[in-house]
């Protein structure tokens, strides 16, 4: 499959690209700037502003899907990237005919509040995660009123770099189940496995290990 990751250069969407060619589909790379991404054999590379739906168009095309893992590196301060970022993919995305988007979120957006342990909730939520957390429920809202497109909202616990845990648990906010900590390895592992599956369309979904 032809797909496009958006936020290639940042942590996770670099384990998305290389589980990606793994599996043998074709990727190409979305970043902001060139010259600080070393891309993987194979890799086609666009780079600009994710915010500008222009340019997010010209690596559309030919796409069969979009897996967005867009982030900023400050968390704490408050951004629209995220939510305007969703805004100009989902138009390029109208304007190209690709219909399925994967996009990462964060339990504790929304409802999933429920599955947040009460010192991530209470604490690490309206200190170090508040301004991407406020970005994340603008980014939410963009996607799931875009009727016309197979999104699926990936809602990650806590992500972390020490490597894969093996198993993924999905938790639903009527569970009340209280997770802590993903690594980023079985982030981008859900997504890849959700992009062939459709099991999961028009959905908000957590996940977690175990």
């Amino acid at each position: 499959m032809k797909i496009l990751v958006i936020g290639a250069a940042g942590k996770t969407g670099q384990f998305i690209v290389s589980q990606a060619l793994d599996r043998g589909h074709q990727v190409t790379a979305f970043v902001h700037d060139r010259d600080k991404y070393e891309p993987p054999p194979g890799v086609e590379v666009f780079a600009g502003d994710v915010q500008n739906p222009s340019m997010v168009e010209k690596a559309m095309q030919n796409q069969q899907a979009v897996l967005d893992a867009l982030g900023g590196h400050l968390p704490f301060k408050e951004t629209t990237l995220e939510t305007n970022g969703a805004r100009a993919v989902i138009e390029a995305m109208r304007r190209a005919g690709v219909k399925r988007l994967l996009i990462v979120s964060a339990i504790g957006e929304g409802e999933s509040a429920a599955n947040a342990h009460n010192w991530y909730e209470k604490l690490i939520m309206p200190t170090l995660l508040r301004g991407v957390m406020k970005d994340k429920a603008g980014m939410e809202s963009v996607v799931e009123n875009a009727d016309d497109l197979d999104w699926t909202i990936v809602r990650a616990a806590g992500l972390h770099d020490t490597g894969s845990k093996g198993e993924i648990r999905v938790v639903t906010p009527e569970s009340g189940e209280k997770v802590r900590f993903i690594a980023r390895e079985d982030v981008a592992r859900f997504m890849l496995d959700e992009l062939t599956r459709n099991q999961y369309i028009h959905q908000a979904i957590g996940i977690a290990n175990p």
